[in-house]
């Protein structure tokens, strides 16, 4: 019963979000301003419903074509020009990397979790044994810092709070420093 509830919310939120793109591709037919352009050669994650528990996830652009085939299974919006994209392993086991608008993947599915990229570095987790370790990295996937952290936040106006022993005490100005 609680799958067929989860299931439900899922097609909801699914249905949600298609009325929500469907209603900017509608303000892209008549084009007269340059917001407009932007917002109609912009890349959109959308979903298609699977037959089984699972939705796969592609991108359009404003004008409602495909510009990536649907085959991820999760899409975060594009975030200085790459997207996080989740997909499962061999193994069945979600991992996330990033991708570029054309398609190509830049950065492998290595990662357990993955955060949008904010002035070139995102956050990214590696399940270690049964935590996760956060690292920061750049937009050639290298690594920022060498020793993982409990939990990472963004980075906001240079700063990152970071959690080292179950505390977020610790804010990360210079990323190159390693803690």
């Amino acid at each position: 019963m609680k799958r067929r509830i989860l299931r439900f919310v899922e097609i909801i939120l699914t249905v949600v979000v298609t009325v929500v793109i469907l209603a900017i591709l509608a303000s892209c037919i008549a084009e007269t301003d340059d917001t407009e352009t932007a917002i109609c050669s912009a890349l959109y994650p959308f979903s298609i419903i699977g037959l089984n528990e699972h939705s796969i996830f592609g991108y359009m652009d404003g004008r409602g074509n495909v510009v990536i085939e649907a085959q991820f299974s999760r899409a975060r919006p594009f975030i200085e020009g790459l997207a996080a994209v989740g997909m499962l392993n061999e193994e069945g086991v979600f991992l996330s990397g990033y991708i570029d608008k054309e398609g190509a993947i830049i950065i492998p599915p290595l990662y357990f979790s993955s955060g949008d990229f904010q002035d070139g570095i995102a956050r990214v987790s590696i399940l270690n044994g049964e935590e996760d370790q956060w690292f920061f990295i750049n937009r050639s996937g290298e690594h920022i810092n060498e020793t993982g952290f409990n939990l990472a936040r963004n980075f906001s106006e240079e700063y990152a709070a970071v959690m080292i022993y179950g505390y977020f005490d610790h804010w990360i100005h210079d990323w190159t420093q390693d803690m």
